[in-house]
């Protein structure tokens, strides 16, 4: 072989070992044709470029094997990172890992998308950017997949996109092809991110510089990366969904209870904030228990049996629980269980959706007693209706026997055996009047007027129609401490009730007996008061009960034994009268009440009997004239009664005869008409019942008026409530059955007196 034969073979060598592919190409083609290229470098010299081309293989192969196992080593330690990573590092390792990737593989970018549910876009959400590259992150959010036809659609088929060269990309990804030039891309490949085999996204790596190839192991190992990426992120979504969940279950406004079904006492093992606050229990305190604590929170029986029934079934079921919290108050919650199942169809756990309604139930509860209460005062109103209806009729019957006993008390002397009946009779009397006062006072009817009462005779006189209401076993005392009378300013009905129902309270606080002190007195206040004490030896009173006792229909009894008004009534009456009531007790020590009130002043009182009132002058007078003027009776006033009952007619006309006037007497308002037109101006004086059959008294009075317009007249009823809503009519009194008639006389005397009647 010549020198130059061999230097050549040595420059040959040379360059096969840089690059035989080079080698051939340039020298073939430029300096000599592949025949004589063949032939000048000999037998020797192909033997060795052989050899060479061979070792230049070998050492290819040696760096692909090194290469692949780095990458597989890449991304074995990149799969440990990713293992267990927490929620809040996952962003970062994603971006950190197609760094690294990137970098290994020689690219230019490394980026991962993602695509929206229904595969309609998809957003950049990493990105890696080498040297002097430009980030398109903020570029690429919500891309429709429609605007890469070609690639993506081979993403969302779950193959992988392999582009060496960009530019000799064909029609049918021109869009793409565009797109990358324009971006000055020369090489890239990506790989779809698959879960629960749906395609979520793809993780790429772009060549900008030059134009790059990769073998099918590394694309291989990038499907591991892809892989790797969609673990990450679904552990991710999964963990950030559940995060969710535990948020919404734990800021959910009903009570949320979870128990464990495979375990012996199917014990809780979560609560959220909405079940603390309705039970009153920490989580702490319930979680780790065994489900009977759910039992012991359950207020009674019937809620215990229906929510054990439904956990040892595990069956779905909506029940309405009563539970007791646990600062002890009452609290009401519908609660509905359901089992939850494992693939097998066996039930692993129970939950318990728990709605508080205790405010419903609370309203509900409020509702009913309201309605409770509007029944009663409903019945109390028509009570009130019925008494006012009556009232006319019962102080007729009132009126006429308070005016026999009148006249039958002057017919006989004062120490006759019969009068001590006849004055007891009238005290009965009188009481009685007030039975229909009290209805109307539940009526809500004004108050009655006020007058002067003398506690020492009124309240031993109650005590004593109230002696049949006592047990045998109550003994019953009356202390009056005063040596005077104690006089207070007041209704004499109202006073009454209030007497009537602090002592027959006393006596239903002692069942089985005990003893009832009344006390009347006058303190030694400044000034002085007049009091009346009622003393129990009976159950007593809570603190609690103390603080309602006075509120309407309030009540320790049972519905159907009262109604709660009682002392809410006798403290309105106190009110009224000016004073104050004071209670004392405890549980099992007895209760006593203290009503305290103002002294009558000496204006109130009345007069002394022997000192005469005008009227009663007056009285005298006719009364002494009467056998002087008893052959001149036309000269007497002429008065016209019309009343329809004929009892009260009767002892109206007596009454009025016996002061020595004259009297005409009608039954209806007709006759009241036919009178007026009979007499005209010679009647002085007309007593006129306003609810007179034919023609009312108000008419009458009217028609009265026509003829002799200053005519004084007095108008009465046996329904006092007619009197209140009527305006003041001049010359006119009004008098409310029953009435004295003794008061009869004295406002006729008076108003013949003032109208100086004029001799017909």
């Amino acid at each position: 072989m010549t020198t130059g034969l061999m230097l050549a073979c040595c420059v040959a060598l040379f360059l096969e070992i840089i690059n035989f592919e080079w080698l051939h190409s340039h020298i073939t083609t430029k300096a000599m044709p592949e025949a004589a290229w063949w032939l000048t470098l000999g037998t020797t010299g192909l033997m060795l470029l052989l050899v060479l081309r061979a070792y230049r293989q070998q050492k290819i192969v040696e760096n692909q094997l090194r290469y692949h196992a780095s990458f597989e080593a890449l991304v074995s330690a990149m799969s440990t990172r990713f293992i267990n990573l927490d929620l809040s590092a996952v962003d970062d390792e994603i971006n950190r890992a197609i760094g690294v990737i990137g970098q290994f593989m020689g690219v230019d970018r490394s980026y991962l998308f993602l695509f929206s549910e229904d595969h309609k876009t998809a957003s950049c959400t990493h990105e890696w950017c080498g040297k002097d590259i430009a980030p398109q992150r903020e570029f690429l959010r919500h891309v429709a997949c429609d605007h890469f036809p070609y690639a993506l659609g081979q993403t969302l088929q779950g193959e992988v996109v392999y582009v060496p060269q960009v530019k000799a990309l064909g029609p049918e990804a021109a869009q793409e092809k565009r797109e990358w030039l324009r971006e000055e891309i020369q090489s890239l490949v990506t790989v779809p991110i698959l879960r629960t085999g749906q395609v979520i996204g793809l993780v790429g790596f772009d060549s900008i510089h030059r134009p790059r190839q990769w073998t099918d192991d590394t694309i291989s190992l990038l499907r591991i990366i892809g892989e790797m990426f969609s673990g990450a992120i679904g552990r991710a979504q999964s963990e950030r969904d559940l995060q969710v969940r535990e948020r919404a279950m734990a800021s959910a406004a009903n009570g949320i209870i979870i128990l464990d079904a495979q375990q012996a006492g199917n014990p809780v093992i979560y609560v959220n904030k909405a079940f603390e606050r309705i039970s009153g229990y920490d989580a702490h305190e319930v979680v780790g228990q065994h489900s009977e604590i759910l039992l012991n929170i359950l207020a009674n029986e019937s809620s215990r049996q229906t929510l054990c029934q439904v956990m040892q079934e595990h069956r779905q079921a909506h029940v309405t629980l009563e539970g007791t919290r646990k600062d002890g108050t009452p609290f009401w919650s519908e609660l509905s269980v359901s089992p939850v199942l494992n693939e097998a169809g066996q039930v692993t756990h129970c939950i318990g959706i728990q709605n508080d309604i205790t405010e419903k139930k609370l309203a509900q509860q409020t509702q009913t007693k309201l309605e409770y209460k509007l029944r009663q005062t409903q019945k109390l109103e028509a009570v009130g209706t019925l008494a006012s209806g009556m009232a006319h009729d019962f102080n007729n019957l009132i009126t006429a026997i308070l005016g026999h006993v009148d006249v039958a008390q002057k017919q006989i002397d004062k120490d006759h055996a019969a009068k001590p009946s006849l004055q007891m009779i009238q005290r009965v009397a009188q009481q009685a009047c007030g039975v229909t006062d009290s209805l109307l006072m539940f009526a809500k009817k004004p108050p009655a007027k006020k007058q002067a009462v003398n506690l020492c005779e009124f309240v031993p006189d109650i005590m004593r129609l109230l002696a049949r209401l006592f047990p045998a076993s109550i003994e019953v005392e009356v202390s009056v401490l005063p040596q005077s009378p104690l006089w207070v300013w007041g209704n004499p009905t109202e006073i009454q009730q209030v007497v009537m129902n602090l002592t027959l309270n006393a006596r239903d606080a002692m069942p089985q007996g005990g003893t009832l002190h009344v006390i009347i007195q006058e303190t030694k206040n400044n000034p002085p008061q007049a009091q009346i004490q009622v003393t129990d030896t009976g159950a007593g009173m809570s603190q609690q009960t103390q603080s309602k006792m006075f509120d309407p229909f309030f009540t320790t009894k049972l519905r159907s034994e009262g109604t709660g008004l009682g002392l809410a009534v006798v403290r309105g009456i106190v009110i009224n009268l000016q004073g104050e009531i004071h209670v004392q007790s405890e549980l099992g020590q007895g209760t006593t009440m203290t009503l305290t009130m103002p002294v009558a002043s000496p204006s109130q009182l009345p007069l002394h009997p022997q000192t005469p009132t005008a009227s009663e002058s007056n009285l005298a007078k006719l009364a002494s004239s009467k056998s002087d003027n008893e052959g001149s009776q036309s000269k007497q006033p002429l008065i016209l009664v019309a009343e329809d009952n004929q009892f009260v007619a009767e002892i109206v006309a007596t009454t009025l005869e016996d002061a020595n006037w004259r009297t005409i007497l009608c039954v209806t308002g007709s006759e009241v008409s036919q009178k007026i037109k009979e007499h005209g101006n010679a009647i002085h004086l007309a007593v006129l019942d306003l609810d007179l059959p034919g023609v009312p008294g108000m008419q009458c009075l009217e028609l009265l008026r026509q003829t002799h317009r200053d005519i004084p007249a007095v108008l009465i009823s046996g329904n006092p409530k007619r009197f209140d809503i009527m305006p003041p009519i001049p010359n006119t009194q009004f008098l409310a059955k029953p009435f004295p008639m003794s008061q009869l006389q004295q406002i006729v005397a008076q108003m013949l007196e003032s109208s100086k009647p004029i001799e017909r």
